[in-house]
C-alpha cells in the first residue's frame, strides 16, 4: 500500500509540473504572438522613436510669376538654429552670448540648453551674418539646419493678390493661400539615427525625405501694368484724400486680370508689422453702392429691350420728379435729353424713367446676367456677393434708386467685368488670375478644384462666360 500510494503521488506530481510547463509555453507563445504579430507595429513606432528624430523642416514652395515670367515670389536658403541639449556644453559667458545674437530671452536660452528633449529649435530663418557668429561660439550641441524663407522681391506690389505665408510656411492670404496645395507639395523630413543614449550618430546617418514643392505658377498679372495701376492709385487716392482705394485692369476678351491693386497696402516681407486691414484685397472683399457707373447697364438693357431709342428723348421734368413719395433731383435742371445725353450729363430722372420702363422683373434679370449679386468665382480667396435683393422687395423707388446705383452693393471685381462684357460685345467672362501651372519638370496642370492641380497633356485655361 505503500509503495502504490508513493506511485501515485508521484503521477500526480508528474502531470501537475506538466500542465504547469504547458500552461507556462502556452503563456510564452501567446506573449510572443501578441508583442510580435498583434501589436508589433507599434513596438517599431517605439523602436523608431528611440533610434531615429524626426524634424520637419520648412519646404522649399513653388515659384510664383507673373505672365512675362517675373518673379513675384521666391523661396530662398536659409538657416535655423537648433539644440541637441543632451550634448550641449556651453558655458554661462557662451549662454548669454547667444541669447543676445538670437535676440532671446537669456533665462528661455538656458532652459532649453539644459531640457530633458532631445532637440528643439531655438530660432527659425536667421540671417547668415548671425549664423557665423554664432558658429565661432563653437558651442557643442548647437546645430543648424537649412531651410527656406519666402521672399517677395517686389516688397508691396500685388502683395494683396499674392498674399504671403507664415513660418511654416503655409499661405495665409491671396494666391499663397488659395493655392498652398500646389505650391508646398509635399513635408519634408530630416531623420536621423541615434543611439541608445539618444545621441547622434553624425551626419552620415541622416537622410532628408518628401518631394518638396509640386510646382509653379504663372499669373495673369503683368508686373509693368501692375506698377502703373498702383502709381496712378496712390495718386487718385492722394488727390482725393480718401481713406483707401482699388483699382483692376481687365483684358475684356479674356477675363485676365492683368493688374489689381488696393491701398493702403503692406509689405509681405514683414506681413507682421502692418495692421491687418492693409492684408485685405478689396477688390474682393468689399462692397459699395456703384452710383452712376451703374446707369451703363441700365442703358444696356434699355437699348436691348427697345426701350431707351437713339435720338428718343426723355423728359428730365427740369431736375424734379416725383416717384413712389419720394422726390428725384438732378445736379441742374435738364428737359429733354436723348439717351446719350442721359449718360453724357448723368441724369438720375433720365434713369429712373427708364428703369420704370424695363420694369422690375426685366431689369432684375439683367443685372443678375451682368453678374451682380453673384460671386465672380476669382481664384482669391474671401470673395463676397454684393447686394441686389429679389424684385418682389422692390418699391417703386427702390426701382428708381437701382436705376441710378443706389440701394445696391457690388465688389470691384463684379463692376469691372460687368464694364468688360460691354467692351466684349456683351459676353460676361469669368475672371482668371492664374495664367497656368507647372510642376517641377515643366508640365502643365490643370485645375482641378480646391486650388488643386492635375497633370494634362495641353493648356485647357479657357475662360468661361455666358451672355448678357
Amino acid at each position: 500500500m505503500m509503495r502504490g500510494g508513493r506511485e501515485s503521488w508521484a503521477r500526480v506530481r508528474v502531470k501537475t509540473i506538466g500542465i504547469l510547463f504547458l500552461v507556462a509555453f502556452v503563456f510564452v507563445v501567446g506573449r510572443a504572438f501578441y508583442l510580435q504579430i498583434a501589436s508589433g507595429e507599434n513596438w517599431d513606432k517605439q523602436a523608431d522613436k528611440q533610434y531615429a528624430r524626426v524634424v520637419t523642416l520648412t519646404p522649399q514652395r513653388g515659384t510664383i510669376f507673373d505672365r512675362n515670367g517675373e518673379p513675384l515670389a521666391i523661396s530662398v536658403e536659409v538657416e535655423s538654429v537648433c539644440v541637441y541639449p543632451r550634448k550641449v556644453k556651453a558655458t554661462p559667458e557662451q549662454t548669454r552670448q547667444l541669447a543676445a545674437l538670437l535676440e532671446m530671452d537669456e533665462k528661455t536660452v538656458q532652459a532649453r540648453l539644459v531640457s530633458s528633449k532631445n532637440f528643439y529649435w531655438l530660432k527659425r530663418q536667421v540671417a547668415p551674418a548671425i549664423i557665423e557668429k554664432i558658429r565661432l561660439l563653437e558651442i557643442p550641441g548647437i546645430g543648424f539646419h537649412r531651410e527656406h524663407q519666402r521672399f517677395y522681391p517686389n516688397s508691396e506690389s500685388a502683395s494683396q493678390v499674392v498674399g504671403f505665408t507664415g513660418v511654416d510656411p503655409r499661405g495665409l492670404e491671396g494666391i499663397e493661400l488659395r493655392y498652398n496645395v500646389l505650391l508646398a507639395g509635399d513635408e519634408r523630413r530630416l531623420i536621423s539615427e541615434n543611439d541608445h543614449k539618444g545621441r547622434s550618430l553624425g551626419q552620415a546617418a541622416q537622410q532628408i525625405e518628401g518631394d518638396g514643392p509640386q510646382g509653379d505658377l504663372y499669373l495673369t498679372i503683368d508686373k509693368n501694368l501692375q506698377y502703373i495701376a498702383e502709381k496712378e492709385l496712390a495718386a487718385g487716392v492722394y488727390s482725393a484724400r480718401a481713406k483707401a482705394g482699388t483699382v483692376v485692369v481687365v483684358a475684356p476678351e479674356t477675363g485676365e486680370i492683368l493688374a489689381m491693386a488696393s491701398l493702403p497696402d503692406f509689405n509681405p516681407n514683414a506681413a507682421g508689422s502692418f495692421r491687418p486691414e492693409t492684408r485685405r484685397n478689396r477688390a474682393v472683399c468689399d462692397t459699395f453702392e456703384p452710383g452712376s457707373t451703374f446707369k451703363m447697364f441700365l442703358m444696356a438693357a434699355a437699348l436691348n429691350e427697345g426701350v431707351a431709342i437713339p435720338g428718343k428723348r426723355i423728359n428730365c421734368e427740369n431736375g424734379s420728379y416725383r416717384v413712389g413719395g419720394k422726390t428725384i433731383h438732378d445736379h441742374r435742371r435738364y428737359g429733354a435729353l436723348t439717351p446719350t445725353q442721359v449718360l453724357q450729363v448723368s441724369s438720375n430722372i433720365g434713369s429712373a424713367k427708364l428703369g420704370q420702363g424695363l420694369g422690375r422683373e426685366r431689369y432684375y434679370r439683367y443685372l443678375k446676367a451682368f453678374g451682380f449679386g453673384d460671386r465672380t468665382g476669382i481664384d482669391l480667396p474671401g470673395e463676397v456677393n454684393g447686394l441686389l435683393s429679389s424684385p418682389s422687395k422692390w418699391f417703386e423707388i427702390d426701382l428708381a434708386a437701382i436705376s441710378f446705383g443706389q440701394g445696391v452693393s457690388v465688389t470691384p471685381i463684379q463692376l469691372a467685368m460687368a464694364t468688360a462684357a460691354i467692351a466684349n460685345g456683351g459676353i460676361l467672362m469669368k475672371p482668371q488670375i492664374v495664367l497656368k501651372a507647372q510642376d517641377r519638370e515643366g508640365h502643365l496642370l490643370e485645375a482641378g478644384g480646391g486650388g488643386r492641380f492635375v497633370r494634362l497633356s495641353r493648356p485647357s485655361f479657357r475662360a468661361v462666360y455666358r451672355r448678357c
